[in-house]
């Protein structure tokens, strides 16, 4: 591939180079049906800024009235997740874009789905989160957390409220949810053409499409994995228990 000081980087230019020769394993299992992908729901419709009309994350990113906004949304989410964008973003190793062929044998490969939407009270307005169509996830395991009730928690609330002079903390456990590793990697595939230029430069992703997509590698929580919330969970009362900290036998969560 030219140097990048050297090219235009176009999205046509991507779409037109969307097919490499990497042979597909015969028994890896597809789970996309040959659909267009107009036809895969999208979530949290953001408004046009003119018209008025719901807009999802396809039209938000050809748009000549949102496409220069939602594209860095967008390559700053692949950012968060992959290896960083830039120098504005750091990476978290979550995911890792990986030739067809590295797919083990007999795994399925989802989907993924872009979910934007517009939070004014933020510093970065312009959300865009990747999530994996969990549906399709075949995890071998037990997916279900036993969590605390609203119950438990008012008991909790109650008893800090009527004991003088006691204190309650909270804190946000969700960066912690989606950095915890997978006990096996999933895999999902996204169309090169809904990927940021930026992102295609900077990773080198078009000798790596497939058939018009990139295909990547799971290794920590995201949205929509089915297995995500358990593994967060035991990881926590693991690191809890090192503080002396346990969960009760009888009521979870607490």
């Amino acid at each position: 591939m030219e140097p990048a000081s050297h090219h235009h980087f176009t999205r046509s230019r991507a779409s037109h180079r969307a097919s490499a020769a990497t042979t597909l394993p015969s028994d890896v299992i597809h789970t996309l049906p040959p659909v267009p992908l107009t036809n895969i729901p999208m979530a949290s419709a953001v408004l046009h800024p003119v018209t008025g009309i719901p807009m999802e994350y396809r039209a938000l990113i050809t748009s000549p009235e949102t496409k220069e906004k939602w594209l860095r949304s967008s390559a700053n989410e692949f950012g968060r997740l992959a290896q960083g964008v830039g120098n504005r973003i750091t990476g978290t190793n979550t995911i890792k874009f990986i030739p067809v062929n590295e797919v083990p044998s007999g795994r399925t490969v989802t989907y993924g789905r872009f979910v934007c939407e517009t939070r004014e009270q933020k510093e970065e307005q312009e959300r865009t989160r990747l999530t994996v169509g969990g549906n399709l996830i075949d995890y071998p395991g037990d997916k279900s957390t036993r969590t605390a009730d609203i119950t438990t928690s008012k008991l909790v609330w109650n008893s800090t409220l009527s004991t003088d002079k006691a204190k309650y903390m909270v804190g946000d456990v969700k960066n912690f949810y989606l950095n915890t590793p997978m006990d096996r990697p999933e895999y999902m595939r996204i169309a090169i053409e809904l990927i940021p230029d930026e992102i295609i430069e900077q990773y080198n992703l078009l000798p790596l499409v497939y058939k018009g997509y990139v295909y990547i590698e799971i290794n920590k929580g995201m949205y929509g994995l089915p297995q995500a919330g358990i593994l967060a969970n035991k990881l926590l009362a693991k690191r809890l228990a090192t503080k002396g900290y346990y969960q009760t036998r009888h009521t979870p969560g607490l």
